[in-house]
């Protein structure tokens, strides 16, 4: 499983581990992908399975499915809005994408 920070210290800890390893990061690259792998997470759980994949765009997110298919691509969800929130309110943003995620997929827009 890839990591999913929840506080800016995880973020701290990841951003030192990958520099020891001799990556170039920064909090918000951790940031984005902690947040991506929480959107992942959600899809997985889902569909009881990781048949559709969550990305970020220039505009938002999009959804693919096993074939690379775009499903779904929307701007609910923005990677610089919702990392410059996740260092205002690390629980209050994920709990944001989680509530988000759910309401497309319960609503259809993500369709399973």
């Amino acid at each position: 499983m890839h990591e999913i920070p929840e506080t800016m210290a995880a973020v701290a800890n990841l951003v030192d581990k990958a520099r020891a390893r001799g990556e170039q990061t920064s909090e918000d690259d951790v940031i984005g992908a902690g947040l991506r792998n929480w959107m992942q997470e959600l899809l997985d759980e889902a569909i009881e399975g990781g048949y559709l994949t969550a990305a970020w765009t220039p505009t938002g997110f999009q959804v693919t499915d096993i074939n690379g298919t775009v499903i779904y691509a929307g701007a609910e969800l923005v990677a610089s809005a919702q990392i410059a929130s996740f260092k205002t309110d690390a629980h209050r943003t994920l709990m944001h994408v989680q509530t988000t995620m759910r309401q497309l997929i319960d609503t259809g827009k993500i369709p399973l």
